[in-house]
């Protein structure tokens, strides 16, 4: 429901909307309406997830030899101990021949790629979310300041507007 046709239903039944409690919750809920996420915010926490996420998940896979990650460390250091000595290149493709050297960084990448985007979908969410939920506290606060008025205001508003 809009800023107008709530103020417009509570003119109809006849709501003294003058208590400042139900005019500071009008007013924050018409910022809210004419204020919506603009695309450089959703961006921004898009953006914001797909980089916290995979730091979340190197932080929560626990680098023992069980998780991919730890996998990954141990193929390397016994592909590094195989290869034997010297340096640059040419070791370095000696370790990145290794079949589980490859195996364990692919799930390893994989599993930070997938971290990446489910970050990405949560931050792209999160403005979204915010403005719903602010939403629905000025709503709730309109509702309690209409609620403290006598006369079964309270039941009308509910009735009328669905607040």
């Amino acid at each position: 429901m809009t800023y107008a046709s709530m103020l417009d239903e509570l003119i109809k039944i006849s709501v003294d909307t003058t208590s400042p409690e139900a005019m500071k919750a009008l007013n924050k809920l018409k910022e809210l309406e004419e204020e919506k996420p603009t695309a450089g915010e959703i961006g921004r926490g898009a953006l914001t997830g797909a980089v916290v996420g995979p730091g979340a998940y190197l932080a929560a896979a626990p680098l023992t030899e069980e998780s991919s990650v730890g996998k990954a460390i141990k193929a390397v250091r016994g592909a590094a101990a195989d290869a034997g000595p010297g340096h640059g290149s040419v070791r370095l493709g000696k370790i990145l021949d290794n079949k589980a050297v490859r195996k364990g960084l692919k799930s390893t990448g994989m599993g930070l790629g997938a971290a990446a985007v489910s970050g990405a979908a949560y931050g792209l969410g999160l403005p979204l979310l915010r403005r719903k939920l602010d939403v629905g506290a000025e709503k709730a606060s309109l509702r309690d300041s209409l609620g403290q008025e006598g006369g079964g205001v309270r039941r009308k508003v509910t009735r009328t507007m669905g607040v």
